[in-house]
């Protein structure tokens, strides 16, 4: 497994978040286990989502598809998003 934070900003959120649902099926095809979003303080418009993928190799296909893209254009997202792959190398718990 692999988690993967993307972060980019959009036109509209409500617009962005009904093409994130309609883009389930593929996303969830294509390898993607779980996902959430979060919304900048300050900028309902500014997004960073972090997801959770079966393999790095099925994300950066993905993550690089030209289906994707394009549906990020129709989406209203502003600009090219960044786009992380990360490792987990600690995880842990206060009491």
């Amino acid at each position: 497994m692999i988690s993967v934070m993307v972060s980019h900003p959009v036109k509209n959120y409500a617009h962005w978040k009904q093409a994130f649902d309609n883009f389930h099926d593929q996303r969830q095809e294509a390898g993607e286990l779980s996902y959430q979003v979060f919304q900048t303080t300050g900028s309902d418009e500014y997004l960073e989502l972090l997801f959770t993928w079966d393999t790095e190799e099925h994300a950066q296909t993905f993550f690089h598809s030209e289906a994707l893209r394009t549906v990020m254009s129709e989406a209203g997202v502003i600009s090219a998003p960044e786009i992380r792959y990360l490792h987990r190398s600690d995880k842990g718990k206060l009491h």
